[in-house]
């Protein structure tokens, strides 16, 4: 999952580099332009990419529609909401609140290894 992030991410600076450069009135090779329209699609066609997008998407939904109050935590009240993550919230919250970045590590933890 953390190699296809940093490959989209990657392709993205790319493609905000190139915007830029043309965006000054230089203009950019074009092959270089081809490269970076082609790069983007490249990193993110494989179904193990695919698959790891659709899943931080789908927690970071789940954060979200927990985090009630919108404060950008999860405290053990809208943990409740969840019986899996309310059972575990004393391990992973450790000052008894959950922000987006520990929700993402604990849902990963969670999922199966192949």
């Amino acid at each position: 999952m953390k190699k296809a992030t940093l490959s989209i991410l990657a392709a993205s600076l790319l493609g905000m580099s190139v915007s830029a450069i043309a965006a000054e009135g230089e203009q950019a090779a074009p092959a270089a332009a081809a490269e970076a329209q082609t790069a983007a699609p490249a990193a993110s066609t494989t179904p193990q990419a695919n698959q790891a997008i659709a899943m931080e998407t789908q927690w970071r939904t789940q954060f979200k529609k927990l985090d009630k109050n919108h404060d950008g935590v999860i405290d053990r009240k809208e943990a409740r909401k969840d019986k899996g993550l309310y059972k575990e919230f004393k391990k992973v919250a450790k000052n008894g609140k959950l922000n987006e970045t520990e929700f993402l590590k604990w849902q990963e933890s969670k999922k199966p290894r192949s």
